[in-house]
């Protein structure tokens, strides 16, 4: 409409035009993070892959778990911060009751920035739990962090580190 008939764009059809982007952009993300569906079916699909695993397997799929949990971070905060820096951007032209209002909505979306990230964090616990549930033997081999599989000098150190773990378990009380 602009080219076709010469019309200039005011400084409110342009925050118009942000606003409008912006709320497209959370919907866009909203439909993906929000997805339970997807997220259920990505957790049953793992459960049934992981089920009678060996050591090996289950490194490898925790692993890739992993991987696909840190990328869901990276996303994740890299929209929020998108969203909030945008918002940062503009505040400098609002009044005082926009910018009260600007900053409650940072606040409310550095909240569910964290709280998103803290939900995929106990997915991959509950991943980690599911694979290491059938097993004891696998949880003794494979890290609870990285999903990869220890090395002999890993396991050693695990074992001195918890033998002086419970050597020193009470000593906070003394």
């Amino acid at each position: 409409k602009v080219r076709e008939e010469g019309y200039v764009l005011t400084a409110e059809d342009e925050e118009n035009i942000k606003n409008y982007y912006q709320r497209i952009l959370q919907l866009e993300l909203e439909a993906q993070a929000n997805n339970q569906f997807e997220l259920d079916y990505s957790q049953n699909q793992f459960k049934a892959k992981i089920a009678n695993a060996d050591a090996e397997t289950t490194s490898k799929e925790l692993k890739e778990r992993r991987k696909y949990y840190d990328q869901k971070i990276v996303d994740n905060n890299a929209y929020y911060d998108t969203l909030i820096g945008n918002i940062k951007k503009d505040m400098a032209n609002m009044t005082e009751v926009e910018r009260a209002a600007a900053e409650e909505k940072i606040k409310n979306l550095e909240q569910e920035k964290q709280d998103k990230n803290r939900l995929y964090g106990e997915m991959w616990e509950e991943d980690y739990q599911t694979a290491v549930s059938g097993s004891e033997k696998i949880a003794e081999v494979v890290n609870k962090y990285s999903g990869e599989i220890f090395t002999n000098e890993d396991i050693e150190a695990n074992k001195r580190f918890e033998r002086m773990k419970s050597h020193y378990a009470g000593l906070n009380e003394i």
